[in-house]
């Protein structure tokens, strides 16, 4: 979060957000508003949320250490990621195969990280931050949800 020149705190999407899940998140009792933006000058964020993404990157270690960057001093950084080389759900074991053999024959373009919630823990360990909270959660896959200090 940010505050905007009113002193209001803002909500910046880096990615599009759907009219009908801004339409739901509010913030003590008031919409909040969004700025579509690729580009922030560092130390500009309290708090980042990413969910479901870490998993995705090629440069995870790059990803983190731009995220620490971006937090003031003493900002929390908020993850859930999905840990694909952890336990699955038979159901989700098998849709996961799948997804491995259409990439393996280049049908899907989608980079896919395999990781642990440790390996998770340990990347954004090594990036400067106290882990404040890890937890790890079975929902059909193993999710780290991990909440983490920028060390000042």
């Amino acid at each position: 979060m940010a505050s905007s020149p009113s002193g209001e705190k803002d909500v910046v999407s880096t990615a599009s957000v759907p009219d009908r899940f801004r339409k739901r998140l509010k913030y003590y009792g008031r919409h909040l508003p969004f700025q579509d933006a690729t580009h922030f000058e560092n130390e500009t964020f309290d708090v980042i949320l990413s969910y479901g993404v870490l998993h995705l990157l090629e440069n995870i270690d790059e990803a983190i250490q731009g995220i620490r960057d971006l937090l003031k001093p003493g900002g929390l950084f908020i993850s859930t990621t999905a840990c694909l080389k952890d336990r699955m759900a038979l159901k989700n074991r098998m849709v996961f195969s799948a997804y491995m053999f259409i990439k393996r024959i280049g049908l899907f373009p989608l980079f896919l990280n395999r990781l642990k919630p440790s390996d998770v823990e340990h990347l954004i360990g090594n990036a400067d931050f106290q882990l404040v909270e890890a937890e790890s959660l079975l929902h059909g896959i193993t999710i780290s949800y991990i909440v983490a200090k920028k060390i000042e």
